[in-house]
């Protein structure tokens, strides 16, 4: 099934929550200013579907994941093709090792050493 969704424009955001100003943005009082920035900064923040809107952080996340799983991209010569993510399974932390010639008990006794140097140069400061 396909289904076209497009996300709230700010104005429609505000409108959506029921705080758009009345008045264009040369006549913002400064504290209607400040609550259209916050609004704005939320807009960025959480995206302008609509489902989203007002879902937990996790909740949104899962929803517009969703939405870019089963994307489609309608080119104006009428080809379909879809946008895939490619989901890794590696941590961006898992990074193959060096081999430094440095054993353990090198690098611990480094550690020991610092501190003590640390500790020696706290003492004379204070």
């Amino acid at each position: 099934m396909e289904a076209l969704v497009l996300p709230f424009s700010f104005r429609e955001h505000l409108r959506h929550a029921g705080v758009e100003p009345l008045k264009p943005p040369e006549h913002f009082t400064k504290s209607v200013r400040s609550g259209v920035e916050k609004r704005l900064r939320e807009y960025l923040a959480t995206g302008g579907f609509p489902e989203a809107q007002e879902l937990s952080a996790r909740d949104r996340m899962e929803l517009l994941r969703g939405y870019v799983d089963t994307a489609l991209i309608r080119r104006r010569d009428g080809r379909t093709f879809a946008v895939t993510p490619v989901r890794s399974t590696r941590s961006p932390l898992d990074v193959p090792g060096i081999d430094t010639g440095v054993t353990t008990p090198e690098i611990l006794e480094c550690i020991r050493e610092g501190r003590e140097r640390g500790d020696r140069l706290a003492e004379r400061t204070s």
